[in-house]
């Protein structure tokens, strides 16, 4: 499932109780309900219509509205992130791939949500809270999940080629504490860091958070592969078809790639 790209490539500890599930659950459509509701408030609400010393070059030169309470530090993180050109070589920025809103909640809509950001794809849209759209990669995150959508549209052999890499998912545990949930490899719960051809644990929860991850810390942290202890070839193969698909760039590919060889030489 690789040849097409290799072909391109050479010639270019917290202790929680467990939770219980259905009670989780409860609490999880709760926290939808509370969002949704948001949502709808916010549907005919566009602050920066309604305040002259804020304007939205996104949506003048993209057509995307910025819908919620974003400040002007958001709407700058926005901006920048469009025009820094490494994004814009990124397959989630091309100009067909269908984002129509962002909404921006204000920082107190927090304790209602246990996520940093979240994409919506049938409502063509991406939240955020104010005053994070640049923290901790959190931003490429989730234009990533844009991007894999998209692939999928188009019919793209992305998803299935990754698949053929990584193997089953599911085999993580998450164990909730009020807001907060932490996510435990289910056979080394004393790992945080990469193990098993995964980023982080998280990663190991659906293909989709698999590359989402990736895609992150290959932006923002490439020195965590330097981290990784085996599945080296899994690894590699991961970050040559991000590069393929145009999610990271050969400068970030051939960064988290030294990390990898000199995590490698190590064992």
């Amino acid at each position: 499932g690789l040849s097409l790209c290799k072909t391109i490539l050479l010639a270019t500890p917290l202790f929680f109780t467990p939770h219980n599930r259905e009670v989780v659950n409860q609490q999880d459509e709760y926290d939808e309900y509370v969002l949704t509701t948001a949502i709808e408030k916010y549907e005919d609400l566009d602050a920066i219509d309604a305040d002259s010393a804020l304007d939205n070059p996104l949506e003048e030169r993209l057509g995307i509205r910025i819908l919620g309470y974003p400040t002007k530090e958001d709407i700058e993180d926005l901006q920048n992130f469009y025009r820094d050109p490494k994004n814009r070589q990124r397959v989630f920025l091309k100009e067909d791939v269908g984002l129509e809103r962002i909404v921006i909640f204000p920082p107190q809509m927090k304790t209602h949500s246990d996520y940093l950001g979240k994409t919506v794809f049938e409502r063509k849209e991406i939240q955020f809270f104010s005053g994070q759209v640049n923290d901790h990669g959190i931003a490429h995150h989730e234009f990533t999940h844009l991007g894999i959508h998209y692939l999928e549209e188009n019919d793209s052999p992305f998803l299935k080629e990754w698949g053929s890499i990584a193997g089953s998912y599911g085999k993580i545990e998450e164990i909730k504490n009020g807001k907060e949930i932490r996510y435990f490899y289910t056979n080394a719960k004393d790992k945080q860091e990469p193990f098993n051809g995964y980023v982080t644990p998280y990663g190991g929860k659906t293909l989709h958070e698999d590359v989402a991850t990736y895609v992150e810390s290959v932006v923002t942290q490439p020195e965590v592969f330097g981290k990784a202890t085996e599945s080296f070839e899994i690894y590699s193969q991961k970050l040559e078809l991000l590069l393929c698909y145009n999610f990271i760039t050969l400068e970030e590919f051939k960064k988290a790639e030294e990390y990898l060889i000199l995590a490698r030489l190590k064992w």
